[in-house]
């Protein structure tokens, strides 16, 4: 039931309640947490995700369970449990990824500084249909026009 290296579609989490175990050690494997974590309750799976491209462990596994009460057993049993030499660090998983949010709203700050609209190109938020002989010497940002007349040649 548990995806090793990535293999294998992502199992439906409806139902499930899933344990972030993070301090697992590297070279652990599924089958090494699924007998430690079993005492708890009834396992739907164990997945330990991996680099896509050194195929490494990230040191951090989820734990799923069927039932809730067996998922709070297990955080409060093994937080801080010794497992291959490193304290485990136990927590119900959220799902989702705020990271995502954070970057959407970062990029949409630094675009209003900048003074661009969000998704512009352009690196002054200016129109890209405007001639050389368009730009005048009054604007603030005489080095960039002199760029662009430079480039457009």
């Amino acid at each position: 039931m548990s995806r090793i290296n990535g293999r294998g579609s992502p199992p439906d989490l409806r139902g499930m309640f899933s344990v972030k175990v993070d301090n697992v050690d590297y070279r652990a494997t599924a089958d090494d947490l699924r007998p430690v974590f079993a005492r708890f309750g009834i396992l739907a799976d164990v997945y330990i995700p991996r680099d896509p491209s050194t195929k490494n462990s990230r040191g951090y596994a989820f734990v799923r369970y069927f039932d809730k009460r067996d998922a709070k057993d297990a955080v409060r049993a093994m937080d801080g449990f010794i497992f291959n030499g490193r304290e485990l660090l136990c927590k119900i998983a959220r799902y989702g990824r705020p990271i995502d949010e954070y970057r959407r709203i970062r990029r949409e700050q630094l675009a209003h500084l900048l003074g661009q609209r969000d998704r512009s190109r352009s690196p002054i938020g200016r129109s890209r249909s405007r001639s050389a002989d368009e730009s005048d010497s009054s604007t603030s940002n005489e080095s960039v026009g002199e760029y662009y007349r430079l480039v457009r040649r």
